[in-house]
């Protein structure tokens, strides 16, 4: 990591820019902010306030809504690493198991089950969801994945809708501790003038005090819940509340950790000094996307008016039937002259009132006279309507929220599941892209932060195996692709494409004679490749007298291409028939090329270093299939010579490079296909 520089002009010039950048979206977005405001009041059962009734109260409608849209959301992410290159397979497998690892942690940075629920909780509420991956090398290599929320987010109002296009990012409410700024200033992160500046202000502070733009978050989160945050903030020590800032300058992408209050910057770097990808350690993702408006709108937008309209219908509803039961009265003060008595008798029982009929001139009932309410009608029909209006358009029906549909027919409801999972993982589908630029981030800050080898368990020929990952492993020769789908998704599609190769397997395995004048060679190659087995697979599973697997295919790989590039490639302890006869396959068949020919020495050498681990490797695989055939394991109990044991490795390497007798391979070993 870079150090901090001096305090100077740029960086100061730079934090009364971000000062400025910071008040204009915090302008800018109030307005919505009080808008989710309302919809976090609705979901945590506080009521608004109504004139002139009495029964108001909030039933969990929206609520439900919400929380349905939360469990048809929740899937987890499946993220991977595809190599490019056969060279990268290792690479990829340990880099794929160290984010398998971390997803699956719950360290308090890591526990990524959790961060993406939040992100999906608050784009349902703003419409916006937000990741955020902090790597580190403190204390060894460790990473940081958070979900920030779109009230402590700030962003360029004109930016669009692609965060990482905007010209400025930023995150308050980043709670920095007296210790926290003077660790970071030992560690070369922060200005040691600037901290000390810093803390001169606030040094016997012991309160976490919120800045003014956050005080909106308090009322969205906790005024509710009748809940007081602000006034019941006491901590113990010291507290900074900090704002992380990027923003580009003349061209360039700048990193500040600066103080708001006092305008006190800490840090200052060229963004890719602190992540040499240049990329925002932020990434958002949107329910519903708008390409030029970042702050569009979310699933409550809609969600809201509907629940609100429900609300009401049934408090007037309730209402209704009060008024109905305590209807307002009239009476004949001079047939009922104690009023009293005759208020108590309405409320109690066996009650006597007095009452002056004239001298029977009059019926008790002439004296008094009840306002009658009107019964309305059609609430629950109305409220049906509406509900059934809510599934269809939103996905949240019935079936969806546990209830039973009696008259539904099995078609219908089938078709109903079909359309809303279309509706929702269209909607889904800006999360699961969002994975993408997490895996590039994960990637990158291993690359910049790794130091020391991480533990990491793979799957291996003896199963599950442990192994290191370091940063020399992620010097791959192509970038890799990444690949995200949901959990669900990705189960389906596992389950669908192992039955479909197993198909594929037993039919290439049981087809009869074939038709002598069709390559039924090539037609296997079909079968396994319309079964989505790749190259690599469909190779080894048609060169019957291979025993490479992906790992020594990746080895061979990596060898030669280290030898072509003029890189001395590492010693492989692992080298079988297979690598040696490969490598030396292809100097055989590019011999011609000037390249080659310049490299012709390395590869001999390389090849005669490798002869003798390539033999020992070889008779311990010969010795454990004979051991095999022993004990029973092998088919029909046929005590066969293994094949590896009739193998020889590739015949001596003449002076001038080449076998001593280049067109004999009979003692060669087969070539495999790759």
């Amino acid at each position: 990591m870079a150090k901090v520089k001096k305090e100077n002009k740029l960086a100061q010039e730079l934090t009364g820019i971000a000062m400025r950048q910071l008040t204009t979206c915090y302008t800018f977005k109030l307005p919505r902010v009080n808008q989710i405001r309302k919809f976090r009041a609705l979901y945590n059962g506080q009521a608004e306030k109504q004139l002139r009734i009495r029964y108001n109260v909030t039933i969990p409608i929206f609520a439900g809504m919400i929380d349905t849209l939360q469990a048809d959301l929740d899937d987890s992410m499946v993220l991977k690493f595809e190599e490019q290159d056969p060279a990268d397979w290792k690479a990829a497998k340990k880099a794929n198991a160290y984010i398998q690892k971390e997803m699956v942690s719950m360290r308090n940075g890591a526990m990524w089950s959790q961060k993406m629920r939040q992100a999906r909780q608050e784009m349902i509420f703003s419409g916006r969801g937000f990741l955020k991956y902090v790597p580190s090398s403190e204390n060894g290599y460790s990473a940081t994945l958070t979900a920030p929320t779109f009230d402590d987010m700030f962003f360029e109002p004109k930016g669009g809708g692609q965060l990482e296009n905007h010209l400025f990012v930023g995150q308050s409410d980043i709670w920095k501790s007296k210790k926290d700024l003077l660790d970071g200033v030992e560690e070369g992160i922060y200005d040691k003038e600037q901290v000390d500046k810093l803390l001169s202000f606030n040094d016997g502070n012991t309160y976490k005090i919120s800045s003014y733009w956050n005080n909106y978050d308090f009322a969205n989160r906790f005024l509710s819940l009748n809940l007081t945050a602000e006034s019941n903030n006491y901590v113990g020590e010291p507290m900074f509340n900090m704002v992380e800032w990027c923003l580009t300058y003349k061209g360039i992408r700048w990193y500040l950790l600066f103080e708001a209050y006092s305008g006190t910057w800490v840090r200052c770097e060229k963004l890719t000094d602190v992540f040499s990808s240049g990329l925002y350690p932020w990434m958002s993702f949107a329910s519903h996307e708008d390409a030029k408006n970042f702050a569009s709108k979310g699933f409550a937008d809609d969600l809201y008016p509907h629940a609100r309209v429900m609300t009401d219908f049934f408090n007037e509803d309730m209402e209704n039937r009060k008024r109905r039961n305590s209807n307002a009265r009239a009476y004949d003060k001079d047939m009922f002259p104690n009023v009293a008595q005759l208020d108590e008798a309405q409320m109690g029982r066996d009650r006597l009132v007095s009452v002056d009929t004239k001298g029977g001139t009059r019926r008790i009932e002439e004296g008094i006279y009840t306002f009658q309410t009107p019964e309305i009608t059609g609430t629950i029909d109305v409220l049906s309507y509406l509900e059934q209006m809510v599934g269809r358009n939103f996905g949240v029906t019935a079936l969806q929220q546990g209830q039973s549909q009696k008259d539904a027919k099995v078609g219908v409801t089938l078709l109903e599941n079909q359309q809303v999972s279309q509706r929702l993982s269209y909607q889904a589908q800006s999360f699961v892209e969002v994975g993408q630029q997490l895996g590039m981030r994960v990637f990158c800050g291993l690359k910049d932060y790794l130091r020391e080898p991480l533990s990491i368990k793979m799957l291996g020929e003896e199963g599950y195996e442990w192994d290191t990952l370091s940063r020399i492993d992620l010097n791959i020769k192509r970038d890799f692709e990444i690949t995200v789908t949901s959990q669900a998704k990705e189960n389906r599609n596992n389950e669908v494409s192992h039955q479909k190769k197993i198909n594929a397997l037993v039919t290439v395995r049981n087809t009869p004679p074939a038709n002598p004048n069709i390559n039924a060679k090539l037609v296997d190659e079909y079968i396994l490749r319309d079964a989505g087995l790749d190259e690599i697979e469909i190779g080894l599973i048609l060169d019957p007298k291979s025993n490479a697997t992906k790992e020594t295919i990746a080895q061979t790989s990596e060898a030669i291409q280290d030898i072509m590039q003029g890189r001395k490639p590492k010693k492989n302890y692992q080298a079988t028939a297979y690598f040696m006869q490969t490598i030396l396959d292809f100097v055989k068949e590019h011999q011609d090329d000037k390249k080659i020919q310049k490299r012709m020495n390395e590869f001999m050498a390389y090849l005669d270093e490798h002869a003798i681990i390539a033999q020992e490797n070889e008779k311990r695989r010969a010795t454990k299939e004979a051991m095999a055939i022993k004990t029973g394991i092998m088919p029909q109990g046929e005590e066969q010579i293994p094949q590896m044991a009739q193998k020889a490795l590739p015949a001596p390497i003449s002076p001038q490079g080449m076998p001593n007798n280049p067109a004999d391979t009979t003692n060669s070993m087969m070539p495999a296909t790759v």
